[in-house]
């Protein structure tokens, strides 16, 4: 299995309702039948964008409970739909992303600049993401109309999503993470139970004490451009920075290196003090994270979680997050919002000159979950 954020979680969650008497399976897309044994868990595979080979396999382990995790281009609501028809079984989905509801990628974010609420509308979709220059939309509406059986480009597209979302209201029980995700989902007509992210019990526990006088912003995650980090460069930039020192727990791979590239360089323009330290393995992820003195999560679009807050608010880790990752936190409180460039320039300069920020913050009452106990409140929503 991957060690993405929704493989871990959907792992997690697994060996947690075990513990609970739920003799839980894992059916995952593979590009050939490779059954396997991951942790404890029995792994069983199906053959990519082949729907009868998914029946027959789904007919084999004959589940009385099935949950779909992160729907997307390879498993869509057509799988949801026949499990609904041809099993008789009403599916659970929790959607780990946003890109199920929104044209842009999950963005929600109109034309890339403003914010949208995440209804799907067929004017309001079309505009969003036909933004080109009138020339170019011209061309590719042509090109693309010609290619896809004369459907205009943006409009199939918005029709594609729309009747995605038909299929989750007609076949599926939604769960959503967070009431952020809920009231989007209720804008397109769909109701769900909310159950929050967990993390592991081994992040819990007081933060490491290192050797420095410098305030450690914390970095953790993929290195791709929509996850903002060289905003949060550029606003060190833009501050005497010298207080500070920036340490990157980056997840990166070949199509990632060019954005990584790019931050170094710009990094080492600002003459900021940065630590990179990349694909570390668990133990090694959980020894550095605990020298973060605060969490910097400065995402450009709406994040479901992210689990990452969690891990940080464990540890009494303060965040500091954009209005698009702000899951979680109390403002003020156990940590801070930004919602543009000049607030988070100012938050962070405040950070520097005042001593007292870190006494003044309170963990006492911040509500994070073990996946023990969203074991249990899944298990309670499967059988009643």
């Amino acid at each position: 299995m991957s060690n993405g954020g929704t493989e871990s979680y959907v792992f997690n969650l697994a060996a947690a309702l075990k513990k609970h008497e739920c003799n839980v399976l894992i059916l995952t897309p593979f590009i050939n039948l490779n059954n396997y044994e991951y942790k404890g868990i029995q792994v069983f595979t199906f053959i990519n964008n082949d729907f009868h080979n998914f029946k027959e396999r789904v007919a084999e382990l004959h589940p009385k409970i099935i949950h779909f995790h992160s729907l997307n281009k390879t498993i869509t609501t057509k799988y949801v739909e026949i499990i609904f028809r041809e099993f008789g079984i009403q599916p659970f989905v929790s959607l780990h992303l946003y890109n199920t509801i929104c044209l842009r990628n999950g963005e929600f974010l109109f034309r890339g600049i403003k914010n949208c609420n995440g209804e799907v509308t067929p004017a309001k979709c079309y505009l969003c993401i036909s933004n080109e220059n009138l020339l170019k939309k011209l061309v590719k509406t042509i090109l693309l109309s010609i290619k896809y059986d004369n459907n205009l480009y943006g409009l199939s597209s918005y029709y594609e999503k729309h009747s995605e979302i038909n299929n989750l209201k007609k076949f599926a029980r939604l769960i959503s993470f967070n009431n952020q995700q809920k009231r989007i989902l209720s804008q397109n007509g769909i109701s769900s139970s909310v159950i929050p992210h967990a993390i592991e019990k081994s992040y819990f526990g007081l933060k490491n004490k290192i050797d420095s006088n410098k305030i450690t912003l914390g970095y953790a995650g993929r290195l791709s451009e929509e996850k903002g980090l060289h905003v949060l460069v550029e606003a060190l930039g833009n501050i005497n920075h010298r207080s500070f020192r920036l340490l990157i727990l980056g997840i990166v791979n070949s199509e990632y290196e060019l954005y990584l590239g790019r931050v170094m360089q710009r990094c080492v323009q600002l003459g900021i003090d940065v630590d990179f330290k990349l694909n570390l393995p668990k133990s090694k992820y959980e020894y550095h994270f605990s020298e973060i003195s605060i969490l910097c999560v400065p995402s450009l679009i709406f994040e479901v979680g992210p689990i990452v807050v969690l891990e940080s608010l464990s540890k009494n880790i303060p965040v500091l997050a954009s209005q698009f990752s702000s899951n979680y936190i109390r403002n003020g409180i156990d940590g801070f919002i930004y919602n543009d460039f000049k607030s988070l320039v100012n938050i962070l300069m405040h950070i520097s000159s005042n001593d007292l920020f870190f006494e003044k913050l309170n963990f006492t009452d911040t509500n994070v979950l073990t996946y023990n106990d969203v074991a249990l409140i899944h298990r309670n929503l499967y059988f009643n």
